[in-house]
């Protein structure tokens, strides 16, 4: 049995609801949720179909109150965190 190849695909399945936009008002549909790999970014969703699932260490998700202390603005539908085995 194989699982999901990617990352996004480990998301999609699992929790797909971190690919949602969402914002306090219904307007806050520009931008989009921003992927940091290792710390580094933002990156736009496709960076994580280029990350296979034996390299994930981890995947977590910040709201954008959560991602916008961190990172600072633009955050407007939140982050997506992956850290790298050996990252």
């Amino acid at each position: 049995e194989t699982g999901p190849s990617n990352a996004f695909n480990i998301i999609q399945a699992l929790r797909s609801n971190w690919l949602v936009k969402r914002g306090r008002t219904s307007f806050v549909q520009e931008g989009e949720i921003r992927v940091y790999v290792d710390g580094s970014g933002p990156n736009s969703l496709d960076i994580l179909r280029t990350i296979h699932s034996d390299n994930i260490e981890s995947i977590r998700f910040m709201d954008e109150r959560q991602a916008t202390y961190r990172f600072g603005s633009g955050h407007e539908h939140g982050a997506i965190l992956v850290t790298l085995r050996g990252g």
